[in-house]
Formats: structure tokens, sequence, C-alpha cells
């Protein structure tokens, strides 16, 4: 009974890093927020001469293609701005009258949109920049610290998201919208040259890093449409 006691009281110390009480207090969050703040300023400072080579040789709407990984995690930032506005308004979990509905109406179409881009793309370019590293390195680029520290940081854009799923608001508009800018963003990069910067030897297998980037924009979408059914099924259950 005592082993039986420990492992349920074990369990629950872990189910309560994972529950709404810890994940979306105002403590954790705070910190979350300024975290994916600086990394994007860091990863529009690092698109910074991509940007401007592509404004000078390119139309220059071509720019707001460019930057990938600080794109997504913006969105993601915006999207724990919209967990505050779930704290400050008491929104978050079922809603408790009527008064609640046209205020959520409001901002429905807004946050399915960023909640579905914020998933969708930080899924994508989280996965896809570690494995374009390990590609380089296989092909003989060394890893230096910069790397390493890139690799943590693109998968935990990619963790944060999943961890924060159930608590993002997707819409099927959102979704519908969101998933049409990524792939559109695929052919804006692979068709017009404006991807991010790889190592040189891995040029011959842009063929297989554009289907790459599409199949992970694909399983984005499909994962992005999976939470929302488990988010409609949980709804007609309660």
């Amino acid at each position: 009974m005592r082993a039986g006691g420990a492992q349920l009281e074990t369990k629950n110390r872990i189910s309560f890093f994972f529950s709404h009480s810890f994940l979306c207090n105002r403590n954790v969050l705070w910190p979350l927020f300024v975290c994916n703040m600086l990394g994007t300023i860091y990863g529009f400072e690092w698109y910074r001469y991509q940007l401007i080579e592509t404004i000078h040789t390119q139309p220059a709407w071509f720019a707001i293609f460019v930057p990938d990984s600080p794109t997504a995690s913006l969105f993601f930032t915006i999207s724990v701005c919209f967990l505050f506005w779930d704290q400050n308004k008491g929104k978050t979990g079922k809603q408790t009258g009527s008064e609640d509905i046209p205020l959520i109406s409001r901002h429905s179409v807004l946050r399915g949109f960023v909640d579905a881009f914020a998933f969708i793309t930080s899924y994508k370019y989280g996965i896809w920049a570690v494995a374009m590293i390990w590609a380089g390195n296989w092909k003989g680029l060394p890893l230096v610290w910069q790397d390493w520290m890139l690799m943590v940081s693109h998968l935990a854009m990619t963790m944060e998201v999943f961890i924060y799923a159930k608590w993002m608001k997707f819409t099927w508009t959102g979704i519908l919208l969101a998933g049409s800018w990524t792939l559109l963003n695929d052919y804006m990069d692979y068709h017009y040259g404006i991807f991010p910067s790889l190592f040189v030897l891995l040029h011959p297998y842009l063929s297989i890093i554009q289907w790459f980037t599409v199949a992970l924009s694909i399983t984005g979408i499909g994962l992005a449409v999976f939470v929302l059914f488990k988010a409609k099924k949980h709804q007609r259950g309660m």
C-alpha cells in the first residue's frame, strides 16, 4: 500500500507540471514570453543580411517570406499573450456564462489564425532547423556552440507548442489560412530561392530538402487538425 501510495503521489506531482494551473500560471507564462520574444529578436537579426539582399534583388514583398523560425516564434509569443488574456478575463477552460460569448467571438478568427500559425510553423521549423544542422554536419561541417544553441532553442519551439496545444484556440478557418500560408511560403522559398542559407554542400540535395520541408508543412497541418478534432470531441463530452 505504501509503495502504491508513493507511486500515485509521484504521478500526481509529475501531472501537476503539465497542468493548466502550473503551465498557464503567470510565473511560468512571463519567462516563456520573454524567452520567445528574445528568440524572435535574435532570429530576425540572424536573417538581417538575407532580408536586405532579398529587398535589393527581388520584389520587396518577397521579404515577408524570408524569416521562417523568427516568424514562428513571434506568433507563439502572441499566443502566449492570448493565454495572459485568458488568465485576466477568466476565459480559459469551460465558459461559465453567456456574457463570455460576444467577447470570445470577436477574437475567435484572429486567435484561431494566430494559434494555428504558431503551432504549425513552430513544429515545422523547429524540426527543420535541427535536421539541416545535422545534415550539414553529415557533409563535414563541424558543430560549434551556436549550432548546439540553435538545436536546443528550435527543439524547444516544437516542444512548447505541443505542451500548450490543448489551450490554443484553433478554428477551421485559422488552420486553413495558416496552412495555406505555410505551403505558399514553401513555394516562395524554393521557387524563388529565398530559403534560409544552407551549407553549400547541401545545395545538391535541394530537391530532397524542398520535399522534406513540404512534408513538415503537411504534417503540421494534419497535427493541427487532429488537435482541433480532439478539442471538439472533448467539448461535446463536457
